[in-house]
């Protein structure tokens, strides 16, 4: 029958032997019928008795021998040695198949051993462990039939309820020793805002659970075959259903709108566990011969374990909006660089002809960076917003403009020098105006040529009287007389 959904019976009537305290003061400690309480703070062993102590049967006529145990004298330093301390208390019986008495040599006097030299299985070590810390409420008598039903199963009938001792102690007997690990299952940095992972194992009932910033505790996630036998409770304490066993159990802790780029943290895990050691005495020449018995040791212990994990400020990202103004010659390049902490960045953008271009940088931490355009394009003045500085915040996007101005068209001078009529005439003209358009020289001639072109075309206006008059002298003809001739722009000599 599974008693996977039920607790272990507690009793609260007093035990029908009366269990009676034969306590006596042993290295500062209080030895109690059965159990040895030895408190520590730290992760010292159970309390044991020295090597080589010896215990010996107390045939008093006082217990129903073997059937609810034995009265037992233990000397600390063994019976033949002087100076030892002499501790009463009662053990149980290992098989009640074997004979208490042996017809050897000092058949009264058993010795520590491991519970393999008596035959026992770990398994078995600890169910009868934890009956013996287990058994208030029942009689001596029902705890020995609970220990042969493990030590000796079906040898003997039960008892009153020293079937359901048993059972539970197959339920519920979990190993000695505390098991106790963590790590992370994550990487090496967990944007914030994300899990850090934890995979907890522990055979505990109870896990205490701490964050090293202080901040709120893990909480069960994933799918860890333990989480469907557990709970956090208040956020910072794993509590384990019963029946409590090895198990396996993943967690996660969360963070996010801390101070700095990145923000580590431990989780520990401690538990205060309760070590039980079945403490087992055979006589020294045959132990599987003669009757054994058994006590127990119990020790308190602080077991404690921890994994780290690391949280980055969650990325934002810096965007360059490139503008020009003016005219941009045909196949200007200009370079932006981005300058932080342990960050270099560059980007080319082509001609961006008036209209804006826009180049993002992504997964930027939150900080200051520089901003300068390294290559400008032979511009006239480049502006940056802000004078080139940028602050990039956690998940938000900052945009710097870079504006490049050019100068609008160009400036040039035009000669012109007519042939001399009569005497040393000079006419110069200014011209003013855009390269490659059309400009007009004095009273009406244009300009309609590329920058290096050919001659100026000179047709009708003013000037239709000077090349009349170098046609008649061309042809020999008389003076000429030209009065009151006026051309704008024409300076005489």
């Amino acid at each position: 029958m599974s008693m996977s959904n039920r607790s272990p019976r507690r009793r609260t009537t007093p035990s029908r032997s009366g269990h009676a305290r034969l306590g006596r003061a042993i290295f500062g400690a209080t030895v109690a019928s059965v159990v040895l309480i030895v408190s520590s703070a730290s992760n010292a062993g159970a309390f044991k008795y020295p090597d080589d102590a010896e215990a010996r049967l107390v045939l008093d006529g006082t217990q129903g021998a073997p059937h609810d145990g034995f009265n037992m004298q233990i000397d600390t330093n063994g019976f033949e040695t002087a100076g030892g301390d002499v501790i009463a208390t009662h053990m149980f019986c290992i098989n009640g198949t074997l004979p208490y008495d042996c017809d050897l040599p000092n058949e009264l006097v058993r010795v520590q051993a491991d519970p393999s030299v008596a035959g026992l299985s770990s398994a078995e070590a600890n169910r009868l462990a934890w009956i013996l810390t287990h058994r208030s409420g029942y009689t001596r008598q029902e705890t020995q039939y609970a220990i042969w039903c493990v030590t000796d199963p079906g040898a003997f009938a039960p008892v009153g309820d020293s079937d359901e001792l048993c059972a539970d102690s197959l339920d519920f007997a979990v190993p000695t020793a505390p098991v106790l690990s963590l790590s992370s299952l994550s990487g090496a940095d967990v944007t914030e805002g994300d899990a850090i992972h934890f995979e907890l194992t522990t055979n505990a009932k109870t896990v205490d659970l701490a964050a090293s910033d202080g901040g709120t505790g893990p909480e069960l996630c994933g799918s860890a075959p333990g989480n469907a036998f557990a709970s956090i409770d208040g956020g910072n304490t794993l509590v384990q259903d019963d029946p409590i066993a090895t198990r396996t159990f993943e967690l996660c802790l969360e963070r996010s709108g801390f101070d700095g780029g990145v923000l580590d943290v431990t989780l520990t895990a401690q538990l205060d566990a309760t070590v039980t050691n079945l403490q087992v005495w055979v006589h020294p020449d045959g132990p599987q011969s003669c009757q054994g018995v058994i006590d127990t040791q119990v020790s308190n212990q602080r077991v404690s374990a921890s994994a780290a994990g690391r949280w980055r400020a969650a990325p934002g990202s810096l965007t360059i909006r490139k503008r020009t103004v003016g005219d941009v010659p045909a196949g200007t390049t200009f370079a932006v660089h981005v300058e932080g902490d342990g960050v270099s960045l560059d980007h080319v953008f082509p001609d961006a002809d008036g209209d804006p271009y826009e180049h993002t940088f992504t997964d930027l931490a939150a900080d200051t960076y520089t901003v300068t355009e390294t290559v400008t394009g032979g511009a006239t003045t480049v502006e940056i917003t802000a004078g080139g500085v940028a602050v990039v915040e956690r998940n938000a996007n900052t945009v710097v403009e870079v504006t490049n101005r050019f100068v609008q068209g160009t400036t040039t001078s035009v000669s012109v020098v007519p042939t001399s009529v009569s005497g040393p005439t000079t006419t110069t003209d200014e011209v003013v105006g855009t390269v490659g358009s059309t400009t007009t020289i004095g009273g009406g001639a244009t300009d309609t040529s590329a920058p290096g072109g050919g001659g100026l075309p000179i047709t009708g206006g003013d000037f239709a009287p000077v090349l009349w008059m170098a046609l008649l002298a061309a042809l020999g003809g008389g003076a000429l007389v030209v009065g009151n001739w006026r051309r704008t722009g024409v300076r005489r000599s």
